[in-house]
């Protein structure tokens, strides 16, 4: 057994550091010093830590100031590992709160790291063509325009910043812009663009299941020393993941990626190199997870979990007699989710009793969200029956502004103002799905490019999962049922874009890195490169 010496712990840790031969250009290291002390600053100068409490508070922060500007420097350096470190601790980075405001611009953690990760792309680009940094940004911008998806991400871009500008109020829409459709779409492309190789995407699915399970565990076990019982939970489930995704429902929409990731990695452990100790901590992850997606008492969020879990075992179990009988598993597993069965004996005027076992084991797992399903109750109205009278507001709001939309961020006022519903009792300020939040927002246009690039990314999964290879087979799966989840939780809570007040934009981040990641799939069944020809730390 050999003792590793001190210059072999040095070597590792500089080639880690993206310091090893060949040492990078002194452009690059400036690059990477300015963007770890931009975002050592921020985080000294703009981190919330009262809002945190004392104890708390001061863990997070020293945790932000330690691993932010880490993070930054490893997105220039070695830009893959930065997304990997990136997805893992980005829900703890969240805590502090961290904001940078010059005048109407509010700079948070995102942006710095989507602008490093930027910077790194670029220089991956001028080392893969051996050329000076002026001749690859005529390159860059020549490959962009080629590729679909640099078509996409500059049209959509365009749109939506044509958007803003023809907004009554554009100030307060620069963040939303900003952290909800510009961070997002430069993180989709550029994920894309550094064309990762299998393992390499692997590992990004890891990362985002390590950093929602961390997450997890952090929310589970603040809000059980609240309360204990099904009942309380579900009274003070708005303060599950507070700190790490400011909302439930947003917390919610990270959990609907991360499960299937999850449990894809699962159900073909070995395909993917997993030894039996690391399928066990895997095992481990999904349980923390589960119970945390439990805890959320998020409709949206369960029902978009299960289809993405049941397009993932689909994928997995192949045969009529297995298919056949994950459909009746399944049918009875989601009636422990949504109670079609009472509802459907409601809809021929019968019900049963509140002593009836089935009656009885729904309200133990579900306890008062059971009443959300009833669009007759009070609970229900608001639960549904409000949300559904805002998205027709929404496309009515579409039909009059058709081209650029009201406004980001402007719905709320719209649908208070003229565009009321008179039997609306809530004055809502999104309408709780994504397609007609973002046609009534920022333009028809605008859904169709987003509707395009989620077809695109979810294609080229669909595509990997009906490789050869077992390994590319799982990617697939994985990411398009993450996909998948996030598609329907988005639909049916619907995604508010960005929110100033949140100072953190992880979920569409979150997504982001799961469309290029699906995107990235697509680019070697293209045949384009070698899925394996890359190292997985580069």
């Amino acid at each position: 057994m050999t003792t590793p010496t001190a210059g072999s712990t040095i070597s590792t840790t500089r080639r880690w550091l993206g310091l090893a031969d060949p040492v990078p250009d002194r452009g690059r290291l400036a690059a990477a010093a300015i963007a770890a002390l931009l975002m050592l600053v921020l985080t000294i100068v703009g981190a919330d830590v009262p809002k945190l409490g004392a104890g708390g508070g001061r863990l997070f922060a020293v945790f932000a100031v330690v691993v932010g500007p880490l993070v930054a420097w490893l997105l220039v350096l070695r830009p893959w590992t930065g997304v990997l470190a990136w997805a893992a601790t980005m829900a703890l980075l969240n805590a502090p709160r961290i904001q940078w405001w010059f005048g109407p611009v509010q700079v948070i953690g995102s942006t710095v790291f989507v602008g490093a990760l930027l910077a790194g792309t670029w220089f991956v680009w001028v080392d893969r063509t051996g050329s000076t940094v002026g001749d690859v940004r005529g390159r860059w911008v020549t490959a962009a325009r080629r590729s679909r998806a640099g078509i996409l991400a500059i049209a959509l871009m365009v749109v939506v910043v044509l958007s803003l500008m023809a907004s009554p109020t554009p100030g307060p829409g620069i963040p939303i812009i900003l952290h909800g459709a510009v961070e997002p779409i430069l993180s989709a492309f550029l994920v894309s663009t550094l064309r990762p190789s299998r393992r390499q995407i692997l590992w990004l699915g890891g990362a985002i299941v390590v950093g929602l399970g961390l997450a997890s565990l952090y929310s589970i076990l603040r809000i059980g020393r609240v309360a204990t019982t099904v009942d309380g939970l579900e009274a003070v489930r708005v303060q599950l993941a507070h700190f790490t995704f400011y909302n439930v429902g947003l917390y919610g929409i990270a959990l609907a990626m991360a499960i299937p990731l999850a449990a894809a990695g699962l159900l073909s452990w070995k395909a993917i190199g997993l030894r039996r100790s690391g399928a066990i901590a895997l095992l481990g992850l999904l349980a923390i997870l589960g119970l945390g997606l439990y805890l959320t008492f998020s409709k949206s969020a369960w029902l978009a979990t299960a289809f993405a879990i049941l397009l993932v075992i689909a994928g997995r179990f192949r045969r009529r007699r297995e298919l056949g009988a994950l459909i009746v598993a399944s049918a009875i597993g989601l009636s422990l989710i949504i109670p079609y069965p009472l509802l459907l004996l409601r809809a021929v005027s019968v019900d049963l009793p509140a002593t009836n076992p089935y009656v009885e084991l729904l309200t133990k797992v579900q306890g008062g969200r059971l009443l959300s399903w009833d669009v007759g109750s009070p609970e229900g109205e608001v639960s549904i029956g409000e949300r559904w009278k805002a998205t027709l507001a929404a496309g009515r709001m579409v039909i009059d502004h058709p081209l650029l939309g009201v406004g980001p961020g402007r719905f709320g006022a719209e649908y208070a103002g003229r565009y009321a519903d008179p039997g609306a009792t809530r004055a809502l300020g999104a309408p709780h799905d994504l397609l007609p939040e973002v046609a009534s927002e920022l333009g028809l246009p605008a859904a169709l490019l987003l509707l395009v690039a989620l077809f695109g990314a979810a294609r080229s999964a669909w595509r990997a999962a009906r490789a050869r290879a077992a390994d590319l087979r799982v990617l697939g799966a994985g990411y398009g049922a993450a996909l998948a989840g996030f598609i329907v939780v988005t639909a049916t809570f619907g995604l508010d874009l960005y929110r100033e007040y949140r100072v953190m934009n992880s979920d569409v981040i979150l997504a982001a890195l799961v469309v290029g990641a699906c995107v990235a799939l697509g680019h070697g069944l293209d045949g384009s490169r070698d899925l394996e020809t890359e190292p997985a730390t580069r």
